[in-house]
């Protein structure tokens, strides 16, 4: 029963251990082509190289990676993101798992039973199972014997065993069944990753340069004169210039299908008339609210927020707030104030000096009889008094346990949590002291282990409203935007006239999986229009949550392969014309003859500023960003000389070199090579399964169905 016992305890972790990896190729074997090819054609999530998944397949493997998360999460649901997110990952699990299956069967890839075994439970068992806490003892090294217990225990049934214990074992076999998915199809891509490694040497010459590129690196001077700074307007770009750079560039526009949507988002704000309505509401309430003894029953009822009938500290309120409370008798209100867009009608309660905040340990017990509470209750006492903490008890118990540090909490706080009961309580208990409270949650094994010193605390009720937009206001905008939108039903006119009228058109390119049109959300359904499109269509205007509405054009929608020219003609112009900018300004500095930076900075109107520990490794320089030019060049330069202006991506610099430093260690050619060795090994078991993927054909058919 002690195994049983830790998969109770460890539940979490043996879900939770692997993460993102746990759904790394759950697929089995045989996926079926028993379908028509008619059916086939309309009843497919995934094509890879001819090999398709269909929906009841795809939906088999989510249920199964589902039934996982949900293990994980004791039973929770899992958000729209989290569906989400286990979708994707189900399909390049998929992916991955047919790119591996048919390239094995050519090159003989392939997992032998007695490999699986040395991985789990032989002399080779894999990183993945020795890292799992569950079988680590006590010093936190991985226990041999605390698998094979596990292993025996999921491998057979106990009559012995309750139905608890029967859904866990069941639950730790499921996810075991996972785990060796997991590890077999790793081991094949470490094998594929391993052919490559074996064919390509690290040689003298690479590891020299690795070893010298980190070596030294330098602070130094410098002055810039930004592109920014010359107008667009001076210079010219014609077309054939940009097919030229896009021919080169071209390799850096592969994409999935993507398409290009202009749109306009309108946020209905409240009019003047919602405003005064929801006045004239707050106001009628002032009367009752004066002449109420117990404000309780009135906020309650008319607020938007409920009323805690808590002290709190002065950094718990509004500014607003806070400074009535100071001046205020008891009794006295104040208001309607408007905040934003919110109504607040304040009757200030009284004060008290208190701890601001209390910090709890707490156990939450089982229901039992009075007499077996007691027994529990003093039994728990005395393990707490003889050293275990809050924590360790929970972790021990099997049901009831309810979190044990439970933290610091405030006033509001602990009347939120539980009761005013459980909120008295705990506020007038003595730290140190463990006692017992039954409250309306339950019975509770309590200790405050910390108080704050005492604080000014306040008692404010408030009457919340909030300003929304009414049926009339939103018929109007929704109206407005109808009427802009039959008039400007073209890409020119969509864009071109939204500013006079009032809206902002933005553009946005699309993923057929994106599950938002820029992180707005429930616009999927806008995502899933816009690939059924052609360009130049217009949408139906979307009613989306938050008082928004929002209407789009299609700009254009393009196939897997290459983004088209035009689709990054603007990039390409840009980059072109800061070319010529260059150009310029290296033309007009060589002019000047200048020989200090003082002087380049003087005739590029800028200062003289410095930059420390610059190697050609640096990824982004400090005030600077990334600029290669600079990497490549200051490592190298004779100090205390300055540079020839050089060209970056954002601007013209000049630097000067002030300091060198120089990293001692001595050059070992073969301890170079093995570690570049090991650094590339990695790098090559991901690029070798993503090379499959690139030079296959894949066809992701979701948007149909999700």
């Amino acid at each position: 029963m002690a195994t049983l016992q830790k998969i109770r305890n460890r539940a979490g972790l043996l879900v939770g251990v692997v993460g993102v990896a746990l759904l790394a190729f759950v697929v089995g074997d045989g996926l079926r082509n028993g379908a028509t090819f008619w059916q086939q054609s309309k009843d497919k999530v995934l094509n890879v190289n001819g090999e398709t998944v269909n929906t009841k397949e795809f939906s088999q493997q989510l249920g199964e990676v589902e039934a996982i998360y949900a293990l994980q999460m004791n039973g929770a649901n899992l958000t729209d993101e989290q569906q989400t997110q286990v979708r994707n990952e189900v399909f390049e699990t998929l992916v991955r798992k047919l790119l591996m299956k048919q390239e094995g069967e050519k090159i003989g890839i392939d997992v032998t039973s007695d490999e699986v075994f040395d991985m789990v439970q032989g002399e080779n068992i894999s990183p993945m199972v020795q890292q799992m806490q569950m079988f680590h003892d006590a010093n936190g090294q991985f226990d041999r014997s605390a698998l094979l217990r596990f292993l025996q225990t999921i491998d057979q049934t106990n009559p012995n065993y309750n139905e608890q214990d029967l859904a866990q074992i069941e639950g730790a076999r499921k996810y075991w069944f996972f785990m060796e998915k997991n590890l077999i199809q790793q081991k094949k891509e470490e094998k594929l990753g391993a052919l490559f490694s074996k064919a390509i040497v690290v040689n003298s010459l690479d590891a020299k340069a690795e070893f010298e590129n980190n070596q030294t690196n330098v602070d130094f001077d410098y002055v810039v004169q930004h592109y920014s700074a010359l107008p667009d307007s001076l210079f010219t770009v014609t077309s054939s210039e940009i097919k030229n750079l896009y021919d080169k560039r071209k390799g850096l526009y592969k994409q999935e299908p993507s398409a290009e949507l202009k749109y306009i988002l309108v946020t209905v704000n409240p009019s003047e008339e919602d405003f005064a309505e929801v006045e004239r509401a707050i106001e009628k309430l002032k009367p009752e609210y004066i002449a109420s003894n117990d404000v309780h029953d009135i906020v309650n009822e008319n607020s938007d927020t409920p009323f805690y009938d808590a002290y709190v500290s002065a950094s718990f309120l509004s500014p607003e707030a806070e400074a009535f409370a100071q001046e205020a008798q008891v009794g006295e209100v104040k208001g309607p104030l408007l905040i934003g867009n919110t109504y607040h009608l304040y009757k200030y309660l009284g004060k008290t000096l208190a701890p601001d905040s209390i910090k709890v340990n707490e156990l939450t017990l089982p229901r039992l009889d009075d007499d077996k509470l007691k027994t529990v209750s003093d039994s728990l006492i005395n393990v707490l008094k003889n050293g275990q903490s809050f924590a360790e008890l929970s972790g021990n118990l099997t049901q009831g346990q309810f979190n044990g540090e439970i933290g610091w909490l405030t006033d509001e706080m602990a009347l939120r949590r539980v009761d005013d009961k459980y909120r008295d309580a705990i506020f007038n208990a003595t730290v140190g002291n463990v006692f017992l409270l039954k409250t309306s949650r339950g019975t509770h094994l309590i200790q405050v282990s910390e108080k704050t010193n005492p604080v000014q605390k306040y008692k404010v009720a408030d009457i919340i409203m909030d300003v929304e937009p009414s049926v009339a206001t939103t018929t109007q905008a929704y109206t407005a935007l109808g009427q802009y939108v039959l008039k400007n039903n073209t890409l020119e006119t969509f864009e071109s006239e939204a500013i006079a009228a009032g809206y902002l058109c933005q553009t946005n390119t699309i993923g057929q999986n994106d599950r938002t049109l820029m992180n707005i959300p429930s616009t999927r359904q806008v995502v899933r229009w816009a690939f059924e499109q052609k360009k130049g269509e217009m949408s139906q205007i979307y009613e989306l949550e938050g008082d928004r509405y929002l209407v789009g054009i299609v700009q254009g929608v393009y196939t897997k392969g290459y983004r088209p020219v035009e689709a990054v003609a603007e990039l390409l112009k840009r980059e072109l014309i800061n070319d010529k900018k260059a150009e310029k300004i290296i033309a007009d500095l060589q002019t000047k003859n200048c020989s200090s930076l003082e002087q380049y900075g003087e005739a590029v109107a800028s200062t003289v500023q410095s930059v420390k520990f610059v190697s050609f490794a640096t990824s982004r320089i400090a005030n600077i960003g990334m600029e290669p030019a600079l990497n490549a060049r200051a490592p190298y330069a004779e100090a205390n000389a300055v540079s020839a202006p050089i060209k970056g991506k954002s601007g013209v610099y000049v630097f000067k070199v002030t300091e060198k430093h120089t990293n001692p260690a001595t050059f070992n050619l073969e301890e170079q090579k093995r570690s570049l060795g090991i650094n590339n090994n990695y790098r090559y078991m991901y690029q070798a399964v993503q090379t499959l993927r690139d030079k296959s054909t894949v066809e992701d058919f979701r948007i149909r169905f999700y």
